[in-house]
Formats: structure tokens, C-alpha cells, sequence
């Protein structure tokens, strides 16, 4: 029991000479004093820490390539199975579930002004190419999608909780 207590002394010495962030003695000081703490939970997390977990929800949003149901299915699966349980796995499907509906309504959007403009192009200048100058667009939002779903993951991978940056709140975080 006393070297619970020292090694609480320690961190705190540790904290107050700068060693420590103040983040990193709470998670220290909360897995010394045997608090549910976050990152030592594997309920239904896969036998992973729960950053890990949170990780791979915005990663698995990358399957989208493969399937755009497989893209969108696992990461709210993933998210439904465990919200209750773990507040950041909560927090980062919210962000997610925002960024699905966000990524659908620009995809819609971008898509009916690009279709048929890459249809007017191709038809007034002769030459069916040109059309796919008008989805130049689309191509721009699938590598800000890849870009804004890798610095999602690497946020969560470190305990944090990022929205995605032209994501619309339809979901509050808690």
C-alpha cells in the first residue's frame, strides 16, 4: 500500500520538475490509484486500448475505396457496439457519423453539377476527355477525405478527439 503512495510522491515530484505533462500524471496517477481508466478497459474493444480502437474507426472509414457500404457500416458498428462503454470511442464516432453525412452531402452535391457539366463539356467541344475536367472537384474532396480520415486517426491514436475541418455538427459531441 505504501508503494502505491510513493510512487504517487514520485509522479508528483516528477510533474512539478516539468517531466511530466500534467495529462500524462493524471493518466499515470489514475492507473496507479486503479481508477477505470480509459486506456486499460478491453471490454469489447478487441482486446485493444481503447486509442487503438478509436484509431482504427477513422481508418476503417478508408474502405469506403473498396466498398462505400463497407466504409460506412464498420466504423458505425464499431461505434454502436461500444459508445456506451468508452466516452472517447462515443466522442470519435460522433465525429465520424458527422463526417459520413458531411462527405455524402458534398459528394451529392458536387456530383449533380458535375455530371452534367462534364456532359455539356464533352458535347460543345467535341471531345469526350474534357468532361472529366468537371470532376476535378470530386477528386479534390476524395483526397481531402483521405487527408482529414488519416489526421482523424492519428488525433484519436494520441486520446484526442479532432472534428473533421469542413464537417457539419449534425451530432453533438459530449
Amino acid at each position: 500500500m505504501s508503494s502505491k503512495f510513493e510512487s504517487l510522491e514520485k509522479l508528483y515530484e516528477l510533474r512539478k520538475n516539468g517531466v511530466l505533462t500534467e495529462e500524462e500524471f493524471i493518466k499515470e496517477k489514475d492507473i496507479l490509484l486503479n481508477k477505470q481508466n480509459s486506456a486499460l478497459k478491453t471490454g469489447n474493444l478487441l482486446g485493444l486500448l481503447e486509442n487503438t480502437y478509436c484509431m482504427l474507426m477513422h481508418v476503417s472509414l478508408l474502405l469506403a475505396i473498396v466498398h462505400p457500404f463497407i466504409g460506412i457500416v464498420v466504423p458505425v458498428v464499431g461505434w454502436a457496439l461500444n459508445k456506451d462503454a468508452y466516452p472517447s470511442v462515443d466522442n470519435n464516432g460522433r465525429v465520424i457519423i458527422n463526417w459520413v453525412i458531411s462527405m455524402c452531402i458534398y459528394s451529392l452535391i458536387l456530383f449533380s453539377i458535375s455530371f452534367p457539366l462534364g456532359f455539356s463539356m464533352a458535347f460543345n467541344f467535341g471531345n469526350p476527355l474534357s468532361m472529366f475536367s468537371a470532376f476535378i472537384p470530386l477528386i479534390i474532396l476524395g483526397v481531402l477525405n483521405i487527408i482529414f480520415i488519416i489526421r482523424g486517426a492519428l488525433k484519436a491514436n494520441d486520446g484526442k478527439v479532432a472534428n473533421y475541418p469542413l464537417s457539419f455538427r449534425f451530432v453533438k459531441l459530449k
